[in-house]
């Protein structure tokens, strides 16, 4: 089953981003400081009397245009420490998220004949994290031409099975339905011309995020029995499968 995993993201783009943001600003530091100088050497030849007086009104009004950069300069490294640390502690706290969370899924589903008639689903629900989760199971089943598609939420669902708290690294079996026999198409036009079980297990994590695995199972023949009638069992759709 496909395994669904937000964890962090490349920073291929960001670091990009960043580099072309601090190239643009010393750039357009140099091009400033050297605006601002010719601005003060204008200004000291021409609006300062002394000779002496130009050279002093120039040295000053540089350094002190030198220090307001370094200022600002230092400011925006701090800032870009302080986004870093952000990012960093970001990422920590998703792997850490990741790696204690839950993950639920419906390994399989088996066909049980039971001895007064009919039919037991039995699915068998796995817990692989390293929390507990209370999982919530809602199904359907229904003839269909095609399997059910990845991209749309199917529903509303028509029965809604227990609440099941799954610890830990743990395996559990329970019954999904109870039917008087497995239903399959007389006439089928094609292998996906079958009857379908699928649903959803919905839980949150104990970080308080929610989560959905979705399950599809089809029926398929497998043989004839003695008086000819049909025999089937349930295989994995090729669609409506992920594991969250």
């Amino acid at each position: 089953m496909p395994k669904n995993e937000n964890g962090p993201q490349p920073n291929g783009d960001k670091d990009i981003t960043k580099n072309l943001s601090l190239k643009t600003y010393w750039v357009s530091i140099g091009v400033a400081t050297l605006i601002v100088l010719v601005i003060l050497g204008i200004v000291a030849h021409f609006r300062v009397n002394e000779h002496s007086e130009s050279i002093r009104f120039f040295t000053v009004n540089t350094l002190s245009w030198l220090v307001f950069v370094a200022v600002v300069t230092q400011i925006i490294i701090y800032k870009k420490q302080w986004e870093a640390m952000q990012n960093t502690l970001k990422e920590m706290r998703i792997s850490r998220e990741l790696e204690n969370r839950a993950w639920v899924g419906l390994k399989k589903i088996e066909v049980e004949q039971r001895p007064e008639g009919g039919v037991h689903l039995n699915g068998f629900y796995v817990n692989s994290g390293n929390t507990p989760a209370n999982v919530l199971i809602k199904f359907k089943g229904e003839m269909r031409k095609q399997p059910p598609p990845n991209d749309i939420d199917l529903g509303p669902y028509e029965a809604k099975g227990s609440n099941l708290a799954l610890f830990p690294h743990v395996e559990y079996q329970s019954v999904i339905a109870s039917l008087e026999g497995l239903p399959i198409s007389n006439n089928p036009k094609s292998y996906t011309d079958a009857w379908y079980i699928y649903g959803r297990l919905e839980y949150e994590d104990i970080f308080g995020h929610p989560h959905v695995t979705k399950f599809c199972y089809q029926t398929v023949e497998v043989g004839r029995g003695p008086e000819g009638q049909i025999l089937a069992t349930l295989v994995v759709s090729e669609t409506h499968n992920t594991f969250d």
